[in-house]
């Protein structure tokens, strides 16, 4: 098996500080494929640091998450529950920042579509 094709979601702080760096220190396990971000000047900056190529620098993690990842890091701010249950219809494992969701009715679609997808979802939690 090669290595797992891994993309992230915002690129702010968290993923700079943590998700970012460790997925690079572990890169004969984990290949950072692509990166999301509403920010093109942190698109380029992230994509150039970590050699991303430009055309797996999105703006869009609906369009990330149906190029052909394995796996998918969240760290956008707010709820989680669009990108988790994107990226589960695209059958793309998940690890998601805090928070997960906001209420109960996202929790709830969140855990339907997690078991419908057969996914791994997990949830950072210092």
């Amino acid at each position: 098996m090669g290595r797992i094709r891994t993309g992230i979601i915002s690129c702010g702080k968290i993923a700079q500080l943590q998700h970012l760096p460790h997925l690079k220190e572990l890169s004969d396990t984990f290949e950072i494929s692509a990166i999301c971000d509403l920010s093109e000047e942190l698109r380029g900056t992230i994509g150039d640091e970590y050699e991303v190529p430009g055309d797996r620098r999105y703006v869009d993690y609906k369009e990330m998450l149906a190029s052909g990842l394995d796996a998918v890091v969240i760290c956008n701010r707010g709820t989680h529950a669009p990108q988790v249950i994107a990226a589960a219809g695209n059958w793309v494992d998940v690890l998601v920042e805090t928070p997960l969701c906001i209420n109960t009715r996202e929790a709830a679609e969140i855990a339907a579509a997690v078991a419908g997808s057969g996914i791994t979802a997990m949830m950072a939690y210092p």
